[in-house]
């Protein structure tokens, strides 16, 4: 009788996905792409105490992907493996120690995106979260990091422009609640955007920055 072919399972799917405080309170990867799959676990190797804690959907501040971590321990032992409350979703988070918070840090769960909600109050728009940080594309899995621009008013009529190049793709130049790639060209950097609403009436501006982080 023919023996069934068994085909191994791919323990980088499998295992979790361990991200280490350093010395300097930085998270390493700083920021990375799991599958749905996955679990985190941190592990501090600072040498102090830290707290971790997640930033908020800026447009659905009730979905948590992970739960903040308060007390953090330094040593060998990592926090409880936590898995992903959604399937495709990012977060970022920061490294909170001795009075200071260090990030942003982020998480991608598949395929995100990471979500930024505009707001025009006066003659000031506002990014939330800024700054925010994206993960480069990920050649063993084969995704990219993604980033999404969410409008308060579709009628505000918002332009994005990118001074020192846009590293998304398709280009981002207005909030159209669609997800962007990140290029596999694009180098771990942080580019500035800027966002205007050409109206009279409106005639707003502001910005912020994305933190394309890698390992």
């Amino acid at each position: 009788m023919a023996t069934q072919r068994i085909t191994p399972i791919d323990e980088d799917f499998a295992q979790a996905q361990n991200i280490s405080i350093t010395p300097a309170f930085q998270a390493s990867p700083r920021a990375c792409i799991i599958l749905a799959s996955q679990s985190v676990t941190f592990t501090n190797g600072s040498g102090s105490p830290v707290s971790i804690t997640f930033v908020p959907n800026s447009v659905n501040p009730q979905l948590k992907i992970f739960n903040d971590i308060p007390n953090l321990q330094s040593g060998p032992a990592p926090s409880q493996p936590q898995a992903p409350n959604a399937t495709n979703g990012s977060v970022n988070y920061y490294v909170n120690a001795n009075g200071n918070s260090y990030g942003p840090f982020g998480i991608q769960v598949g395929n995100g995106p990471m979500v930024v909600y505009l707001t025009l109050s006066g003659s000031t728009i506002t990014c939330t979260p800024n700054p925010v940080a994206v993960p480069p594309y990920s050649s063993s899995l084969g995704i990219a990091g993604t980033l999404e621009f969410v409008p308060d008013n579709i009628n505000n009529n918002y332009s994005i422009a990118w001074p020192g190049g846009d590293p998304f793709t398709p280009p981002i130049t207005a909030p159209d609640s669609q997800p962007h790639s990140d290029n596999p060209t694009s180098l771990p950097n942080d580019y500035g955007y800027t966002v205007t609403t050409p109206s009279p009436e409106e005639g707003g501006g502001g910005g912020g920055t994305v933190k394309l982080k890698g390992s």
